[in-house]
């Protein structure tokens, strides 16, 4: 693989790094406000900060042919030294926002009178008090330890943001140093 190719990939990586935690300051910075914390804007910016760290996965962890694909995840996962367990590497919260036929499904389907909630709970005391089957939990957050907890199916998973944020932030320093030890910088 040229230097060439290796730049137009670290620039990539580059590229969903910054949208992805731009989008996760951004978030941030609506929930310090008690006023915006349970606008749209906050899945707004939730969503695209794990669909760019989706891209970025999906760079990193291929699927499909791996002997195609090899090469420039080798490359990627050895100079960024992302390991196989990166938090990147969870699709769960990613798929359910990006496939949202289920929630589709569930309306379609829906032969119940649970209310659907999408919310910020200060913390998980409130999202347990709500918790039960009388509720369809399309988006919600736990705040305190920035837990997004969504329903897919029956079942309530959960996926912790800030270990994505702090990984992605570790893979743009590693994308820097890996451009200054094959000498092409060119931001």
């Amino acid at each position: 693989m040229d230097d060439l190719v290796k730049l137009s990939l670290l620039d990539e990586v580059d590229t969903q790094c910054i949208l992805s935690l731009s989008s996760y300051d951004k978030m941030l910075e609506i929930l310090r406000d008690h006023e915006s914390k349970q606008s749209k804007e906050v899945w707004k910016y939730l969503q695209a900060f794990l669909a760019h760290s989706g891209i970025l996965s999906s760079l990193i962890f291929k699927k499909g042919n791996p002997e195609k694909t090899k090469i420039v995840t080798d490359f990627l996962k050895s100079e960024l030294e992302i390991s196989e367990d990166s938090p990147i590497r969870e699709r769960g919260g990613r798929n359910f926002l990006e496939h949202i036929e289920v929630f589709e499904i569930y309306v379609a389907n829906r032969t119940d009178d649970r209310g659907i909630i999408q919310m910020v709970f200060d913390n998980r005391k409130g999202f347990d008090f709500l918790k039960s089957d009388r509720y369809y939990y399309k988006r919600t957050l736990i705040l305190d330890e920035m837990v997004f907890a969504y329903q897919n199916q029956e079942s309530i998973n959960e996926l912790e943001l800030e270990p994505i944020a702090i990984e992605i932030k570790r893979i743009l320093e590693k994308s820097d140093l890996a451009r200054k030890r094959m000498n092409i910088i060119e931001k």
